[in-house]
């Protein structure tokens, strides 16, 4: 009988232990941790799996063990050592779960993947949003089914990305970002939402986006090859012909003192362009028969110069393409009138290899050094497509 008993008694604590345990694993968002009394928001997803692995980001963080001697959490982490130990339970319910040891306490709300799918399927927000920041940085924010989001952010000429999860909740028409896109990470409250326009705040910041259209940027890929060109080819036969006379460059050019051009690199995965303002001053002098091109970007609100080109009798008088470089091949594709934010005007195209990359380019017939559009295509060290386009915005 005693026996029995024991016996009894080791299944009923058995059973206990592994409802407390059931009750534990799963999907949770550490909303945050207090420390002193000090409270720090969080928003780290955290699995608690049934095998015994503790995940934050989907990514294993150590393994966890219900003990129900003292009701607490037994974790051991080699990456995180500030979770190894016991963590007695506070609270744990359906929704809700609190860990606290010496003067720590850390908050859990219970994750239910099919609920936030199904809000975030419905909530409007798929797709691609672009917004600038404080920094003057253009940001492209993808938000994708069911739950992950990809933010790009562009920066001049540097681009850096950031990643995670995103849950919207209809109760209080909030946006959570987790993940380490800190610019907008934790609880957003949505202002403003349609098919257009996205506006919400973060700290008390106004965000304001447009919806981007992939499908409304489409890109003309540059299909030729090197070996596609003649092995010799007369550059005055293909050039036009204002383009190619000193006097005739420096002449027109005179009566201009800036362009400025939209420079878009293209998102792969985004399928859309991020652009960036591009001015090129430009200083000629008949008197002497030459001319001067300084490229400036703007940058976090800065005007700063990233180079310069010269042209005289001597100095890149080879150069039919300046303020561009000479192409190592290249051919004439015909006449084009093309119509760019700045007007519309008759180019000449040509087309070429320069290097590793290959250009097209609209070179404007009667305003040689201006070029109307380029598109320059390669690839970077990694073998990923690196695809730019300049337009010609403005002339003064």
């Amino acid at each position: 009988m005693k026996k029995t008993t024991i016996l009894i008694a080791f299944i009923t604590f058995s059973i206990c232990a592994n409802a407390q345990s059931e009750k534990i694993s799963g999907s949770w968002l550490m909303t945050k941790v207090e420390k002193g009394g000090e409270p720090q928001e969080i928003y780290d997803p955290t699995d608690f799996a049934e095998d015994g692995n503790l995940m934050i980001f989907g990514m294993p963080l150590g393994t966890w063990k219900y003990q129900k001697k003292g009701n607490l959490i037994e974790m051991k982490s080699d990456m995180e050592k500030e979770f190894n130990g016991d963590w007695p339970i506070d609270k744990l319910d359906k929704d809700e779960m609190i860990l606290a040891k010496d003067d720590v306490k850390i908050y859990y709300s219970r994750l239910y993947p099919e609920k936030i799918k199904e809000a975030n399927g419905a909530s409007g927000l798929i797709g691609i949003w672009k917004y600038a920041d404080a920094e003057h940085e253009t940001n492209l924010l993808k938000f994708e089914a069911p739950n992950t989001f990809v933010l790009k952010s562009i920066s001049g000429l540097e681009t850096s990305t950031s990643q995670g999860e995103w849950m919207f909740d209809p109760s209080d028409n909030s946006l959570l970002i987790t993940g380490f896109a800190y610019n907008i990470r934790g609880k957003n409250k949505i202002v403003k939402l349609n098919d257009n326009e996205l506006e919400f705040t973060h700290e008390g910041q106004s965000i304001k986006a447009a919806k981007e259209n992939p499908s409304g940027n489409k890109i003309e890929r540059l299909t030729f090859v090197y070996e596609d060109f003649p092995e010799e080819f007369d550059p005055y036969e293909i050039v036009p012909g204002k383009w190619q006379d000193l006097g005739e460059l420096v002449s027109y050019l005179s009566t201009v003192e800036y362009l400025e051009y939209s420079y878009g690199t293209l998102i792969e995965d985004f399928g859309v362009f991020g652009y960036e303002p591009v001015l090129e001053k430009v200083e000629a002098n008949t008197e002497k028969n030459e001319v001067m091109f300084t490229f400036l970007s703007i940058f976090q609100g800065d005007t700063m110069q990233t180079g310069q080109k010269f042209k005289d009798h001597l100095s890149e008088s080879y150069n039919p393409f300046f303020p561009d470089e000479e192409p190592s091949v290249y051919r004439f594709l015909g006449t084009q009138t093309v119509t760019v934010a700045a007007g519309t005007f008759e180019c000449a195209v040509i087309d070429g290899v320069d290097g590793e990359d290959k250009v097209k380019f609209w070179m404007i017939n009667d305003k040689p050094g201006v070029y109307a559009r380029i598109i320059r295509e390669g690839e970077n060290s990694f073998g990923d497509l690196e695809y730019e386009l300049f337009e010609l915005e403005a002339m003064k």
